[in-house]
């Protein structure tokens, strides 16, 4: 039989009670404990969480004790009171009543008119009474563990948790859902899906740029700010590098409230390279200030960047990167993920990736072409498009795309979805159903083709 109050509301309680207390001591330690799960990846948002939680949590283990066996000792006297009562025919104390019978309790958890004998009363609560202690004593987790709500209990952190305070309105990274809100585009009342949990400030400049270092245009959980891009006022150098990695410009960030940096590496300056070591550097300047991290770029590889096969083979194992995300377009208006340059070496990248995509349905958009497919470990994504994706309506009786020679197979499946329905065919002739075979034919990557429903031109 489990508790008739919960040890998440009891704690609740005591909460409200415990903020009289002030240790400095004990809340150092339960600001280190509190921060433990999320490792290099506590933004100063979780931080603030942490301290504002601490103020009562250090002394929960001196107050939590003393209330517990008042309350407790309260409810086994009205235990004994209520047996005597029934045993003289007499209903039981309303405190019990109220205690034991919440209006959820689970069907394993005996009525009042079931006391009838001491040892169901009193061992229903000594149970009880034995499991808050024990809350008592691991309110603030060993290293290495948090409190999960859900569970009641602390567990092993076995991946980086940032909902673990469920106030927080942190992120989940076991799905980031992100969006890019592009600055010139700062009159647009869009803000990425509804269920965004990151928003990216995305300027396309560089320190030393007066549109680089602006207010987060976003106001999601967590919210960062980008640097580079993929033209002349993004391109890297050894100068930009380090100036995105100084102190003070980091120091500037954190100024303008925003949780982390996103890096879009994508090309050079002319006649620019950077070392490994050199955006190693960089990295880790960033995550010294607890900042989150994550690195974008071009498809699979830098574009302009001569050294790119080695940058990436560095991120995708690099443990100061939070995500690595590569972009799956190249203009933004896709009508499905490109991934071209794909290859298995990020099947089995050790760093987290959430790859950039036009629209968020792309994430699962068709089997064959969703990011599971092709990357099963993937950890959410972020959306690229500022432009709201079509709302339910008529189907078109046209539509028309651009395909990265995926073959007919894959256009013919995608023409179907668009139109909602077998019956079509390619205006160019591009492709044709032939029996036993399926959809056939030599589509050419990069070209726009067009599919209409039968009978419609």
């Amino acid at each position: 039989m489990r508790a008739s109050i919960t040890v998440a509301g009891f704690l609740a309680v005591l909460m409200s009670t415990a903020s009289a207390y002030r240790a400095p001591q004990a809340r150092n330690n339960c600001l280190k404990t509190c921060l433990v799960p999320y490792g290099t990846n506590a933004t100063r948002t979780i931080k603030t969480i942490c301290r504002r939680a601490c103020k009562v949590a250090a002394p929960l283990r001196r107050s939590c004790r003393k209330t517990t066996n008042t309350f407790w000792r309260n409810q086994t006297k009205v235990c004994r009171q209520s047996i005597r009562r029934i045993k003289q025919g007499l209903p039981p104390l309303t405190s019990l009543v109220s205690h034991t019978t919440p209006a959820n309790a689970s069907s394993d958890i005996p009525t009042v008119t079931q006391y009838t004998y001491e040892a169901t009363c009193l061992k229903e609560i000594k149970f009880e009474w034995k499991d808050a202690k024990q809350t008592c004593r691991e309110i603030l987790c060993p290293d290495g563990q948090y409190w999960n709500v859900e569970a009641d209990a602390c567990v092993v952190n076995t991946f980086v948790n940032l909902s673990v305070l469920e106030t927080s309105g942190a992120l989940d990274p076991a799905f980031l859902r992100g969006f890019y809100k592009m600055s010139w585009k700062g009159t647009d009342p869009y803000q990425g899906p509804d269920d965004t949990n990151v928003g990216v400030t995305f300027t396309g400049r560089l320190p030393g740029d007066a549109q680089a270092n602006i207010a987060p245009m976003t106001s999601d959980a967590i919210n960062l700010l980008s640097y580079g891009g993929g033209n002349e006022f993004g391109a890297w150098s050894v100068a930009a590098v380090e100036a995105v990695g100084s102190e003070s410009n980091l120091n500037e960030v954190i100024s303008l409230k925003y949780d982390g940096i996103v890096i879009d590496a994508e090309e050079y300056a002319s006649g620019q390279s950077v070392s490994v070591e050199q955006w190693n550097t960089m990295f880790a300047a960033i995550k010294a200030k607890n900042l989150m991290l994550i690195v974008t770029t071009s498809h699979f590889s830098p574009y302009g960047m001569s050294n790119g096969a080695a940058l990436v083979a560095d991120w995708l194992s690099n443990p100061n990167i939070d995500y690595i995300s590569p972009q799956l377009y190249t203009s933004g208006t896709e009508p499905q993920n490109d991934w071209e340059g794909f290859s298995a070496a990020w099947t089995t990248a050790s760093t987290p990736i959430a790859p950039s995509i036009v629209q968020a349905s792309y994430y699962d958009q068709l089997a064959e072409n969703s990011v599971t497919a092709y990357l099963p470990k993937a950890k959410g994504y972020l959306v690229w498009s500022n432009t709201p994706p079509p709302q339910p309506g008529p189907t078109p009786s046209c539509v028309s795309g651009y395909f990265p020679g995926s073959g007919c197979a894959y256009m013919c499946e995608w023409c179907a979805q668009q139109l909602q329905t077998d019956n079509y065919y390619w205006k160019s002739g591009v492709c044709t159903y032939q029996a036993g075979t399926g959809c056939v034919g030599s589509p050419q990557a990069g070209v726009e083709y067009t599919c209409c429903k039968t009978g419609s031109s």
